[in-house]
């Protein structure tokens, strides 16, 4: 697990020594004391402040201090076993107990009010009836309902059905305040939202079962605590502009704002028994005193080394991205973490090029092999370095052969994915992610191939293009990558449309007579509903007719070597009438093209095709007769994987460790392993990859305003942090609390530890009773198709699981435990029915599976529901994503089991995103027109076919996100139907996913954003239906859908509109 800490920084005095970037600050009942996170521990301090004392150590990542009432205990989530889980420690020193053994994440809120039970959050299956909110199961399990646990241990029982967050008990115990959380789609960190994703502060009293929304106001409310006297509350809002603390009695009357903190936000509030209020703000704790109108800063210094400082060993084996094999075959460079390695296809070992905190990628081998150009960000932007051998004599970076590293192309902005003319003396080159340039390394100059309002990057290195091999033409993508052109080495020359068609077209090349031009195209493949091809072919323009008719002819033409053609005669357009003419398809089928080359001598095309199995198949086809070979299969791989030598000799696979490689003509293949490992200097890279992180948002963010956001003062002020960070967690916090400012959606970075030691909890598809107080465990409800879900129904509501294993499970013992480890595994299961006991052989699934099929059996209820209130008149579904398999779905219950409907409800809450909006309105906005009879008079068809021409509505909530929300947008604006449901905050961008240094992580920015004609973005725009309806806390519980109710009944009005109008 060391290997995931980053290093901590010694520091040397106390003014240095004074810690930042406190989390969580929890102040104890009286007052005394405060528990807080840092650097992945839990420390106590007292409340003066003052050396703090850690509570857990620092080998695994702790966070979420809460105190027992009596002061004694402090519980708290640890990923000791890869997810969270809830723990619990004495103050005054002992060891850690682990309450919950689930591998959902387990995240403490409260204690029980006598301090008995621990209470916790957990995304499990949850209580059986309410279900309402389980529309988000079709995303994962991110629905987190109230748990409880004994603090000695044992089995966990449900305690709120209801989402809740930030629970605050009053002493009494009968009262309780907590957070909603309205969208759980969104950065938990985004700042500044004035929408229904902002979220309120409520009320729960649990002898009366109410509920009250305590806060209306359209910002968000968090974090609520009770007075002293249990007549008030105080909470955290941004009504000020930015989180502070403000108050109110709960009778009602005006909020009071408390604290005054400018700029940036207050988190975290907590307080003791007499008041005592205890916050975080601008990365330090501090602390209002009982009867106090100021607040202090509490300082908080830290005594603690560590032996991970510095530079230390990593293994990045597993972290190859990128991949490309020199012209001879003798070597291969690879990237991984961000360095530059090169190994030896000869067995002469692998070495390490570059040596940066800072990332390097992108590369490409000169020619002779003597040189390597890539990207790197040293120099605080994307340059182009080459990396070239000094002795004569050395034909490889092998061994110890001395290198010498310079800059080539820097100083003017982002340039990167450099590509060595065929003579090696040039170098085109992407400037500023899209003008296409061409460096010569004589004269050290840069002139313009093609200007960058040719076309759009939307990823980084999306921009693909090729050398002819005569160095003087670039064959590049165009367009928003959908056309590929010729253009000239030279600035100022006319450029060629080759594909020049509507479909998508990308990846050329070049063959190596330079007489066929070669690209992927959609044109004739299957096609994705959403956008672009899902099968592609390779297609070949002949540049002249002379090149057509050899290739008919079957005959190879005698000329002279790329390296051989004067560079300085002038450059010749092809042959531009009749193109179109000599453009033909090359692929004898249509498949998801990985990887393509043609052979030097125009004969043979070398192409990977992945398959719908999950394996990929590499072909020899004959370019002229089309007949083709099987070279290999294997597992699918990133299109990056996979090259060929200059000659094409052999087809070179980077994978699992090692390089393979296959002979072209025999099938042999020669495996050449690796081990990449490199001495790395975590704090650096942590401080580079801030660095990337804050200037890509600033030149690629969707608005070049930044939503009007000081972009330079928000990077200096969380910059400052850095130096208090030593996990991976808490780097991906830091940026989303940065990015958070921008008051955007799609933004957060996204940490995924590696799967080691981690708990993988098996699921035997049930829901759990839990009032069941006796032995064993009790089914409240078996999901269907699940590993309960048996032919002989020896599983059903009632049934009571009294063993797993061998193990009897105790009246008070949590099964979580049992069924660890235990994915896909035979379990022999002991059951009591009313018919008796019986031993049961049993396979659990995991809890990603148990997730599909709770939301299969929340869209089946729907549809009941649907069914049953509306009289069978009326259809339903619901889209959990627009991609593909939605649009399948939807087309197939639309023209399948609704066809004879009158009308059908559009469920869209919870939808995820995607790419859909345009082919849903297209599929709902069908005007019947005419139709196809018999000559019995029976309608065969209604036109137009294949698009609905009924009524419907669309039913939306605070959790449609994305696409999720442009759809119902366009919907609303085209009058097609009614919107139901609740207010939907804009989220209307498109995000782009840059892959950190590390391999396990990814930072999102929105790039481009949905606008309506009158310049109106859809982002934070908030959209209202006609129909305002809340699913309230009580409804939920008593298994109700409002919402859907709503739905119902509008449309079943809208038809009886229309009869009435129809009938006069």
């Amino acid at each position: 697990m060391l290997g995931w800490l980053l290093p901590q920084v010694g520091l040397s005095d106390e003014s240095e020594n004074r810690a930042k970037w406190l989390r969580y600050p929890a102040v104890s009942p009286d007052g005394a004391n405060i528990a807080f996170c840092y650097r992945g521990q839990i420390w106590l301090v007292p409340a003066a402040g003052g050396y703090a004392t850690p509570l857990t150590s620092g080998l695994f990542y702790s966070s979420h201090p809460v105190w027992s009432p009596d002061g004694k205990r402090v519980a708290f989530a640890a990923k000791r076993h890869g997810n969270f889980d809830v723990f619990v420690v004495p103050v005054d020193g002992g060891q850690s107990v682990r309450l919950t053994w689930h591998s959902a994440d387990d995240v403490p809120v409260s204690f029980s009010v006598d301090g008995a039970q621990v209470q916790y959050l957990s995304p499990r299956l949850g209580e059986v009836k309410a279900t309402a909110h389980d529309s988000l199961r079709g995303l994962s399990p991110v629905v987190k309902q109230v748990y409880g646990v004994p603090v000695s241990g044992g089995r966990p029982r449900i305690i709120s059905p209801v989402p809740m967050l930030n629970l605050a008990w009053n002493q009494a115990g009968d009262k309780l305040l907590y957070e909603n959380e309205p969208c759980t789609l969104e950065n938990m960190w985004r700042k500044h939202q004035d929408s229904s994703a902002a979220r309120d502060i409520c009320l729960f009293d649990p002898a009366s079962g109410t509920y009250e929304q305590l806060t209306q106001w359209k910002g968000d409310d968090r974090d609520p605590q009770w007075s002293a006297d249990g007549k008030s509350m105080f909470w955290l809002s941004e009504r000020s502009g930015s989180l502070n603390i403000w108050s109110r009695e709960l009778q009602g009357g005006e909020p009071v704002q408390v604290s005054r903190h400018q700029k940036w936000p207050v988190r975290f509030l907590s307080s003791a028994s007499d008041g005592t209020l205890v916050y975080a703000w601008n990365g330090e704790i501090w602390r209002i005193p009982a009867g106090s109108q100021e607040g202090e800063v509490v300082p908080v210094f830290i005594r603690q080394s560590s032996l991970v400082d510095g530079v230390s060993v990593k293994d990045v084996t597993p972290e190859v991205n990128e991949f490309v094999i020199s012209k001879d075959g003798s070597q291969a460079a690879l990237v991984a973490h961000g360095e530059v390695f090169v190994l030896s296809m000869k067995g002469d070992g692998v070495r390490r090029i570059t040596n940066t905190p800072q990332m390097e990628r992108m590369v490409d081998f000169a020619p002779d092999g003597r040189g390597l150009a890539y990207a790197s960000e040293r120099g605080g932007d994307w340059d182009i370095i080459e990396a070239s051998l000094t002795q004569e004599g050395d034909a490889s970076f092998a061994g110890a052969a001395p290198y010498e590293e310079k800059v080539l192309i820097g100083g003017g902005g982002d340039s990167y994915a450099p590509e060595y003319s065929p003579q090696g003396d040039k170098l085109a080159y992407l400037e500023s992610r899209t003008e296409l340039r061409v460096f010569d390394k004589k004269s050290g100059n840069s002139a313009v191939a093609q200007s960058g309002d040719k076309t759009y990057s939307y990823n980084d290195g999306d921009v693909l293009f090729k050398w002819a091999p005569d160095g003087r033409w670039l064959i590049t993508q165009t367009g928003f990558g959908d056309e590929v052109s010729l253009v000239s080495a030279e600035s100022g020359k006319e450029s060629v449309n080759l594909s020049n068609n509507g479909f998508a077209d990308g990846n050329p090349k070049m063959s190596a007579d330079g007489k066929i031009a070669l690209w992927v195209s959609d044109r004739e493949g299957l096609k994705s509903v959403t956008f672009g091809g899902a099968q592609q072919d390779i297609y070949a323009a002949f540049l002249t007719k002379k090149s057509l008719d050899l290739y008919k002819q079957g005959i190879e033409e005698d000329q002279k070597k790329p390296s051989e053609v004067s560079s300085q005669q002038e450059a010749v357009l092809p042959e531009v009438d009749g193109l179109s003419t000599r453009t033909i398809r090359l692929t004898p089928f249509s498949s998801e093209i990985a990887f393509y080359q043609l052979t030097p001598n125009n004969k043979h095309l070398i192409v990977v095709a992945n398959q719908p199995n999950g394996m990929a198949v590499c072909y020899v086809i004959d370019a002229r007769t089309l007949a083709m070979r099987t070279l290999f299969s294997g597992p699918v791989l990133p299109g990056g994987a996979y090259a060929t030598d200059g000659e094409v000799k052999g087809v070179y696979v980077c994978s699992g460790g090692a390089v393979h490689r296959y002979d072209v003509t025999s099938g042999a293949k020669q495996s050449v392993p690796y081990r990449l490992e490199m001495m790395r200097d975590a704090r650096a890279e942590v401080a580079g990859l801030f660095e990337h992180c804050w200037r890509i948002t600033e030149q690629t963010f969707y608005q070049k305003e930044m939503h009007g956001v000081n972009w330079k003062e928000v990077g200096d002020h969380y910059r400052q942090f850095l130096p208090h960070l030593i996990h991976w967690e808490d780097v991906a916090v830091l940026l989303d609390e940065m990015v958070g400012e921008l008051n955007a959606s799609h933004q957060a970075a996204r940490f995924h530890a590696p799967a080691t030691d981690m708990d993988a909890t098996g699921s035997l598809g049930v829901y759990w009773d839990y009032s069941h107080e006796g032995e064993g465990m009790k089914v409240a409800h078996v999901l269907a198709n699940g590993p309960s879900d048996r032919s002989d129904e020896a599983i059903k509501k009632g049934t009571i699981i009294l063993e797993v294993d061998g193990h009897q499970l105790g009246k008070d013992e949590s099964i979580d435990k049992l069924l660890n480890g235990t994915v896909g595994k035979e379990l022999l299961v002991r059951v009591r029915s009313a018919s008796g006991e019986k031993n049961l052989k049993m396979r659990p699934v995991s809890l990603d599976v148990e997730n599909v099929l709770a939301y299969e059996r929340w869209v089946l209820e729907r549809r009941g529901m649907v069914d049953k209130l509306s009289g069978g008149r009326l259809g339903y579904l619901h889209l959990n994503l627009m991609a593909p398999v939605a649009y399948k779905r939807a087309y197939g219950e639309l023209f399948g089991p609704c066809k004879d409907k009158e009308a059908v409800i559009i469920d869209v809450r919870s939808n995820g995103g995607g790419n859909l909006h345009d082919q849903l309105i297209t599929l709902l906005s069908g005007e019947h027109d005419s139709s196809l009879i018999s000559r019995e008079g029976v309608e065969i068809a209604r036109n137009p076919i294949g698009r609905w021409t009924k009524p419907s509505c669309v039913m939306v909530n605070a959790n449609s996100y994305s696409d999720g929300t442009v759809f119902p947008v366009l919907y609303q604006r085209k009058k097609i139907g009614p919107l139901v449901g609740e207010r939907v905050p804009g989220t209307g961008t498109a995000v782009v996913r840059d892959p950190m240094i590390n391999g396990y992580m990814d930072y999102g920015i929105p790039e481009l954003g949905f606008r309506l004609t009158d310049g109106t973005f859809f982002e934070n725009m908030e959209i209202v239906p006609e129909v305002l309806v809340q699913n309230d806390p009580k409804s939920i519980i008593e298994g109700k859908d409002l919402q859907l109710e709503a739905a119902v009944n509008t449309l079943l009005e809208k038809l009886k509109e229309a009869g009435a109008s129809a009938s006069e």
